[in-house]
């Protein structure tokens, strides 16, 4: 694609590479925990969601050093931390160790993924930064579709040669990394403030087009994680026969979607102000909602329960990529790390407030035959933060301005 330069291609290549090795293993995590090495369900549970919390936890932490340090240096000490966390669970035999692996492997993801991220950004012109986040979603979505079919055949075979084999792939993943691409610069340095964490702090606490758009980006997890959390949870209980098989051509066309329109949306709404397809993305999600609870509400024939799916999608498509490019746009360029590193942060937060209200909306809701509920009480939950956005008039000028001059 013409206006990309040879290294984003190389780098998102290897994202595709690393995310393919990711799902080798990631569907079989927790039968691995709770089957092979025996440690139970609730161990399973525990160290993915030590998992989460790690990594997301390191995405912020990683966006912070990347900001003061070469971005070299963390996808070197993320990639060693991925083959050492996939080579401890490849022998592990006990909890212990197990954990261990994990979270290695935690910490590991949330190094990468910032530094990674940042070195593609700042490979490109700041006008490319839509479609290069668009393009980085297609690659995670071929990996993650890829990885499961190539490690069904050597989990079967052996669960451990499995975590050998992800560890590998990283390995030579490396080696292309170093040999292809050119080592980046750190940040620039702020002007007139030292660097640390209380200055990085005080200065996102006090920038209002942020916080305004974290608002938004925590409102969207809230509502668009329960596509992998309550809606297969719903869909088999109201259909036990073939609600297994309707989950998984869900999540099918869901990854289809995404592949084949990513970047063509992408490119039809570049030249907006990225606010503007955000917003549209996020509007599109609570409709998507509000279908599914008219097609439940209404006990349409389960081929509609489709329809409201496509509109998530595009949904997650435009409000992903372009809430991506507003928060790099609207970082300072010395703070560009840390805004990505918030992104995972924000996002985390909001699948987990989404997933504790549906937890316990979904069981009485179900009993009670009122499934379509739920969905009208996400999409008004999620909608809570518009009434902020009135105060985006009250932004200073200065940031809108420089958000515009970012193509945000």
């Amino acid at each position: 694609m013409r206006g990309l330069p040879r290294q984003v291609w190389v780098l998102l290549s290897l994202t595709l590479i690393t995310v393919a090795a990711d799902f080798m293993v990631i569907p079989y995590f927790a039968v691995y925990f709770s089957q092979v090495l025996g440690l139970g369900i609730g161990f399973a549970a525990a160290v993915l969601t030590a998992f989460t919390l790690v990594s997301k936890g390191a995405q912020v932490l990683g966006g912070h050093l990347t900001d003061r340090l070469a971005p070299d240096r963390l996808l070197t000490a993320g990639f060693c931390l991925m083959v050492t966390g996939f080579s401890t669970l490849s022998i592990a035999r006990s909890a212990p160790v197990a954990t261990a692996g994990i979270l290695l492997l935690g910490l590991g993801d949330g190094c990468l993924v910032i530094a990674m991220r940042y070195k593609l950004i700042s490979g490109c012109e700041a006008g490319l930064r839509a479609r290069v986040f668009s393009l980085t979603s297609v690659c995670f979505n071929l990996g993650s579709m890829v990885g499961p079919l190539a490690g069904v055949a050597v989990f079967a075979f052996s669960p451990s040669l499995t975590f050998a084999c992800a560890a590998g792939i990283y390995v030579l993943s490396y080696a292309a990394l170093r040999l292809l691409t050119a080592p980046a610069a750190p940040s620039p340095a702020p002007a007139a403030s030292p660097g640390g964490a209380r200055p990085a702090l005080r200065e996102i606490l006090t920038h209002r087009p942020l916080l305004l758009a974290a608002l938004l980006i925590i409102a969207f997890w809230v509502s668009f994680s329960q596509f992998q959390f309550s809606i297969p949870l719903v869909v088999t209980a109201l259909d036990s026969v073939h609600g297994t098989t309707t989950v998984a051509t869900l999540f099918v066309l869901n990854g289809a979607l995404i592949v084949a329109f990513s970047l063509p949306l992408t490119r039809a709404l570049e030249k907006l102000p990225a606010r503007i397809p955000m917003f549209g993305g996020f509007l599109l999600t609570l409709l998507g909602f509000l279908l599914l609870a008219a097609v439940q509400g209404l006990q349409a024939s389960y081929a509609w329960i489709y329809l409201p799916i496509v509109v998530l999608t595009v949904g997650e498509i435009l409000f992903t990529t372009f809430a991506s490019t507003h928060v790099a746009a609207i970082a300072p360029p010395h703070r560009l790390a840390t805004y990505l590193g918030l992104l995972g942060l924000l996002s985390g937060l909001g699948t987990a407030m989404g997933n504790a209200l549906t937890g316990a909306l979904v069981p009485p809701l179900l009993t009670g035959g009122l499934p379509w509920l739920m969905w009208v009480i996400i999409a008004v939950v999620s909608a809570l933060p518009l009434a902020a956005l009135p105060g985006l008039r009250g932004a200073r000028a200065r940031s809108l301005i420089h958000s515009s001059s970012h193509g945000s």
